[in-house]
């Protein structure tokens, strides 16, 4: 039985995702999101793999704004600098 979830809990350096956190004011149009971004109350605002435009960025930093609380945003290292 640990044999078998020492095989499914272990993953090398070709399973990880590069990717950075960043604050919803740090985000740039045309970055991709490499996990999915939840509200500081736990429902689902955007899926992992949306490219961000202005409007959605507009949104995150007011969400993050009003509720007073940081957003865990992850985006693709290379989608940065777009």
């Amino acid at each position: 039985m640990i044999d078998r979830l020492e095989q499914l809990l272990s993953f090398d350096d070709a399973d990880q995702i590069d990717e950075i956190r960043v604050t919803a004011g740090h985000l740039q149009e045309g970055m991709l999101l490499s996990r999915d971004v939840t509200h500081p109350d736990g429902f689902l605002l955007l899926s992992k793999s949306t490219v961000l435009m202005r409007r959605l960025i507009d949104q995150l930093v007011t969400v993050e704004r009003d509720s007073g609380r940081r957003m865990e945003i992850y985006v693709l290292r290379e989608s940065v600098g777009h």
